[in-house]
């Protein structure tokens, strides 16, 4: 269901939209109305079908951290168009050559790998928005195993963020508090870590963001930060002591990175 389309390049939400006016499709460009009723939200159509434009398709969850991000970043573009790699982003801004892929379906491993090595040779640093009901949970997927060497936040609502995380054979054991990131202010020059926890030395991103992780962690907390993590992966296969680490780890957590 197509939720929002363009007046003059400025995206328009259905709801705000007047029935006898023209829009812009935000991928194909074909001129859009908008329909619905009492029983039928209010949607965008294409006054002449286009079976290539994947707008019907995108869940209202997509669309709210695609227009989210776009109320950060005005200068940004919806669904840029890179006909030299077959791509369209999601988001794309030009001023700091960054597209934000946002997912929250089901993806394949191979499929990000793809898009990944498609924008970078197009001269982009993707950063990938993972939606929480889909990702972030006990299991890692293939895809999210692999974006931990990759710029890659969670979404819940509009609310972006990064967390400290214990991992072991595959499974999250542990999940820090959110930090809230600001996807509009990335940082002048990436923290360097010395000696990280596991959580981080996975990270070799081209670039890092006001309030996440690598921002958040100060020289103080990384002793901290490693020593939690051992104890932790040992002391959580007991089960008795599961519950009890879980929760003393978070409360320190949240002392640690805020």
């Amino acid at each position: 269901m197509q939720l929002y389309a363009l007046d003059e390049q400025i995206p328009i939400l259905a709801q705000d939209a007047s029935r006898k006016k023209i829009y812009q499709c935000p991928e194909c460009v074909s001129p859009v109305q908008v329909r619905g009723g009492p029983h039928r939200q209010l949607h965008y159509f294409h006054i002449r079908k286009n079976s290539h434009c994947r707008q019907h398709s995108k869940s209202i969850a997509h669309l709210k951290i695609q227009l989210h991000l776009k109320s950060l970043i005005p200068t940004a573009t919806l669904e840029k168009s890179f006909p030299s790699i077959g791509r369209i982003a999601d988001v794309a801004w030009e001023e700091k050559k960054i597209v934000f892929e946002i997912q929250c379906s089901p993806i394949s491993k191979e499929e990000v790998e793809s898009r990944c090595k498609d924008y970078e040779r197009a001269g982009y640093t993707p950063v990938w928005v993972l939606y929480v009901k889909r990702f972030n949970k006990r299991n890692l997927t293939a895809a999210e195993d692999f974006l931990r060497k990759r710029p890659c936040f969670f979404a819940d609502g509009f609310k972006i963020y990064d967390q400290f995380e214990i991992l072991h054979r595959g499974k999250r054991l542990l999940k820090g508090p959110p930090l809230t990131v600001q996807p509009h202010k990335p940082l002048q020059a990436i923290p360097v870590v010395e000696h990280p926890p596991l959580a981080v030395s996975t990270r070799s991103w081209p670039i890092s963001f006001q309030g996440d992780l690598l921002h958040r962690l100060s020289e103080g907390a990384l002793s901290h930060l490693k020593y939690l993590e051992k104890k932790f992966t040992k002391y959580s296969q007991v089960s008795r002591w599961r519950s009890i680490c879980r929760e003393f780890f978070y409360h320190l957590l949240a002392k640690l990175t805020h």
